[in-house]
């Protein structure tokens, strides 16, 4: 007979341990499991089981930490109904805790936006992509959301592009916003001047940021998982040949969140769906979240 306590035992020292519902949290972690926004834009479908995919490598990590941490909660709905997710993220906005919005089509941070905008009037969002999502089809989604909010935001909106390919994106897609500001960083420029990845990538983004952000300015970390390097990130809904280094991604989260001490998160379109047995990129966006946590 096998004795599995020590396997029992090992359990009680992940991450899992320190999920709580009920309690005040340092990180609220906002799920929206659809990929209807995917599929609208001509996506492969799966997306909708990035968040649980995550999650559950998420789950399986050494915790290091000894009070409840983080919380779980699905804001997504059974279709396309953005309203209703937007009145489903709003509680959560006005209890002042951090927040990770995990995706899902990118269209999710959409919702997010907008419920933000509710409490706070000056927007910036680090987008890091391939694809500037700023399509400007009638039918929204998974292409549409920046576009999209930028029709109807109140107040100041700065979007910051990190990662773009030309390829990825008609010159529509380069127009500028109704109401913001849009700067955009290529994923060669990103290449070309940090020496082919290897210097910090950092200057480039202070360039375009500045340190005056207050109380009443709302800083968002956005990831769409294709931005990544496929060697690490297969599993997308739109997998490209080229693809930032996982590095230069942690890098700029953990910038961010050390000198701007940004609380809100966004990440998307991770698709399990079409990830190797090893579930790499899941377990990438796993640490990821790992690092906000612990």
């Amino acid at each position: 007979m096998i004795d599995l306590k020590h396997l029992n035992k090992r359990n009680l020292d992940r991450v899992a341990r320190n999920q709580e519902i009920s309690k005040k949290t340092q990180l609220k972690i906002l799920t929206a499991s659809s990929d209807i926004g995917v599929v609208r834009n001509g996506g492969r479908r799966g997306s909708n089981f990035g968040p649980q995919a995550i999650l559950s490598n998420l789950l399986k990590l050494a915790s290091h930490q000894t009070e409840n941490k983080f919380s779980i909660h699905e804001v997504g709905t059974s279709g396309f109904e953005q309203e209703a997710e937007i009145n489903n993220i709003l509680p959560f906005i006005k209890t002042g805790e951090a927040i990770l919005n995990l995706g899902g089509g990118h269209d999710h941070i959409f919702p997010f936006l907008c419920a933000l905008n509710k409490s706070y009037k000056k927007i910036t969002v680090i987008n890091i992509d391939a694809h500037l999502d700023t399509r400007q089809d009638k039918t929204y989604h998974s292409g549409t959301p920046f576009r999209q909010f930028s029709e109807i935001m109140d107040g100041e909106f700065h979007l910051v592009q990190f990662g773009i390919h030309d390829f990825a994106n008609p010159d529509s897609n380069f127009l500028p916003l109704k109401n913001g500001k849009m700067d955009i960083v290529s994923f060669q420029e990103i290449k070309n001047n940090t020496s082919n990845f290897s210097l910090s990538s950092i200057p480039i983004l202070n360039k375009i940021l500045q340190n005056n952000y207050s109380d009443d300015h709302a800083i968002i970390f956005s990831l769409d998982c294709d931005a990544i390097d496929s060697g690490v990130m297969e599993g997308v809904s739109a997998v490209n040949h080229h693809g930032l280094p996982l590095y230069i991604v942690e890098e700029i989260l953990e910038y961010l969140t050390s000198t701007f001490r940004i609380k809100f998160f966004g990440i998307y379109e991770y698709n399990p769906i079409y990830d190797n047995l090893s579930e790499k990129g899941s377990k990438a966006i796993a640490n990821l979240i790992y690092k906000l946590i612990e």
